[in-house]
């Protein structure tokens, strides 16, 4: 089941037209593949690419404790699935971190009965002892606040979750599910569900059985669901803890690129797109059709454009020669007797020969102009489908640079980067007399990026081996002269 199209319409690309092109992004479920998916254009199916594109990023992942003075169980089951799960946590690179939530007084206000475990997200190991350590609530109240306690826990989890924008989010509630609302509730929750799914945060919910009652609530249920995320059954913390790191193991960010040809012409009008899936699930966007210019015309009818204008010079040959042979013909007629005419008909025919010649010349380099046009539309064009392929996969490394004790980063950000000595127009600037003025560039090609020699006198060296031209990994070490690049992505 699709649980989040990030689809916008403004991600539709229509540069390179009639190829077209947007992204979906998708979290929460398992990797798609091409089969799950059917494309429609105003209505017709038509054939589509898909490239999927995996987050490699680590997760902050927040658990929402409900800690009821009133039920000891369940904050002993809790606290066991807590444990559980982050001992077998250590090491995989994700931070973690609980907010500790109970029913508020009457009339309370927002934030009075919440605990942070941690100041910010810690590793599984930190953040084990501050729950070993923390003394479970012992308030009671007799009556709630008029907003829905529960919603009103979630909605400041996620606005916690959400102040990291470096790393993928997954936020676990844990509860009973008994302070949900009251009357004249000011909590709703689909719009929590409509801001979990725009954040990219599915929530997990770790459902304790209150009174035995293993029968999950509808709208605990809907939450999960509906942002992307599971129910668990804590009827036994080991076996709920261990449930809940395999699903932590499918959480991951996956970015869709699609790519069609379109069936429309050049008629600047807007055209649906229907995205469907397989589970039931679609979503439209449109594109509006660029306009034809003349330009444009001539770029996708080179042959046809080509033929008109051989057709136009030979009818300006044809014409120029046959006013020579009627100026000849009028010549010869009048040799005999007015050789000053003649003179004079042979200088008019050298003169125009000449302005044939000078509109043929003229002609010629008319065309070289176009070709060289052409030539560098198609260059480019080449650079913004990389730069545009770059965006869609999120593609933008950076260069840990150290020239002489004196250390920059570089985030390189456009297909081509030139590197090369201080002072001569290059995008990473290196202050060393080793490094030659245009030493060399890292260029994306679409599926990576490769770093080529220019001509440098004292070469490219990429970990410890010479290269005149090589394909870059993350953490790749780049020896220019005396400068040292560490390359990540």
């Amino acid at each position: 089941m699709i649980v989040c199209f990030g689809v916008q319409a403004q991600n539709v690309k229509t540069e390179n037209f009639p190829e077209i092109s947007f992204v979906w992004n998708e979290y929460g479920t398992e990797q798609y593949t091409k089969s799950y998916f059917s494309l429609k254009e105003d209505g017709r199916n038509v054939p589509f690419e898909v490239v999927i594109q995996k987050s490699e990023k680590t997760k902050n992942v927040l658990f929402l404790w409900e800690d009821m003075a009133s039920h000891s169980g369940q904050y002993d089951t809790f606290k066991q699935v807590l444990t559980s799960f982050l001992g077998s946590a250590v090491g995989n690179g994700d931070k973690f971190n609980v907010l500790v939530f109970n029913r508020r007084p009457f009339n309370g206000k927002a934030g009075e009965n919440y605990r942070l475990l941690t100041n910010g997200f810690v590793s599984a190991n930190e953040l084990l002892g501050n729950i070993n350590s923390y003394q479970r609530s012992t308030a009671h109240y007799s009556q709630q606040d008029v907003a829905a306690d529960l919603y009103a826990s979630i909605e400041d989890a996620l606005k916690y979750l959400s102040e990291d924008k470096s790393r993928d989010k997954m936020l676990v509630l844990m509860t009973a599910g008994l302070n949900v609302s009251v009357s004249g509730a000011t909590k709703e929750r689909a719009p929590l569900e409509d801001e979990a799914r725009k954040a990219g945060i599915p929530i997990y919910a770790v459902y304790y059985p209150y009174q035995g009652n293993s029968h999950v609530p509808a709208y605990i249920q809907g939450i999960a669901e509906n942002t992307g995320g599971k129910v668990i059954v804590a009827d036994n913390p080991v076996s709920a803890a261990d449930a809940l790191s395999g699903y932590d193991a499918k959480l991951d960010t996956r970015s869709y690129s699609f790519t069609f040809t379109t069936q429309q012409k050049r008629d600047g009008k807007p055209h649906e797109i229907v995205l469907q899936h397989a589970g039931g699930k679609s979503e439209t966007l449109t594109f509006t059709a660029p306009n034809m210019t003349l330009s444009v015309w001539i770029k996708e009818n080179v042959r046809l454009f080509i033929g008109l204008v051989a057709a136009f010079i030979a009818i300006v040959v044809l014409v120029v020669i046959l006013w020579v042979n009627h100026k000849k013909k009028k010549e010869a007629e009048i040799r005999a007797n007015l050789e000053n005419v003649r003179q004079e008909a042979e200088a008019k025919t050298s003169a125009a020969r000449q302005e044939a010649e000078r509109v043929r010349q003229e002609q010629i380099a008319y065309q070289q102009k176009q070709e060289r046009e052409k030539q560098i539309a198609t260059v480019q064009a080449e650079q913004e489908r990389l730069a545009g392929l770059m965006q869609a996969k999120n593609l933008f490394p950076r260069l840990q640079c150290s020239v002489a004790g004196n250390n920059f980063t570089y985030n390189i950000n456009k297909p081509v980067t030139t590197l090369g000595r201080k002072g001569h127009n290059n995008d990473v600037e290196l202050d060393n007399d080793k490094v030659s003025r245009h030493h060399a560039e890292i260029v994306f090609t679409g599926g990576g990026f490769e770093i080529i020699d220019k001509g440098s006198t004292n070469k490219v060296i990429v970990n410890g081996q010479f290269f005149e031209r090589a394909t870059l990994k993350n953490g790749d070490i780049i020896g220019l002269g005396e400068a040292v690049i560490t390359f990540y992505v």
